[in-house]
């Protein structure tokens, strides 16, 4: 059962760090650029990009105090609290991918058909490029 609950703390901080990552490849001026925009298109995007900020500083937070309570656990361990924070971690995985969805399916929503395939390739080539090299074990 230690066992288990080590290496769910494990995958989980390995999750945290992996949802670290921005919803575009190459930051959103790349994004503007490869997508296209027109000037209108743009000024949404921007706004979008904008209102995503403030709640970045706050997972920034939120991550480094999991990052604490799991350095704490690993000193003083108990089941209990391995499960506590597993489910924690968890938890607030699960709430910034549906944030990241939903900012997605915001900017999806200002793109024409071409540029909304456009998009999606771009998403699957960064997925691609992030998991390359599990192929390699």
């Amino acid at each position: 059962m230690k066992k288990q609950l080590t290496i769910i703390l494990m995958v989980g901080s390995l999750i945290l760090v992996g949802l670290n990552a921005h919803a575009h490849p190459k930051g959103p001026k790349a994004l503007i650029d490869a997508l296209n925009l027109t000037a209108e298109q743009q000024q949404e995007f921007e706004r979008l990009h904008a209102e995503s900020k403030p709640n970045k500083k706050f997972i920034h937070e939120q991550r480094k105090a999991l990052h604490e309570k799991r350095n704490s656990l690993l000193e003083n361990y108990s089941e209990e609290k391995a499960q506590e924070l597993a489910e924690e971690i968890a938890q607030q995985a699960k709430n910034r991918a549906l944030q990241r969805f939903s900012h997605m399916h915001q900017v999806m929503l200002i793109l024409d058909d071409e540029q909304k395939a456009t998009f999606l390739q771009l998403m699957d080539k960064k997925k691609k490029g992030k998991h390359s090299h599990r192929d390699h074990h």
